[in-house]
């Protein structure tokens, strides 16, 4: 099964979503 790349796939997409909502929670993060 391909579930390794699919997760892998899904961790990125996830990721670069969050990054695109929220792209102050990671300037908050390495700041904090």
């Amino acid at each position: 099964m391909g579930l390794s790349k699919d997760y892998e796939y899904s961790q990125a997409d996830l990721d670069n979503r969050a990054n695109q909502l929220n792209p102050e929670h990671d300037e908050y993060q390495g700041k904090d």
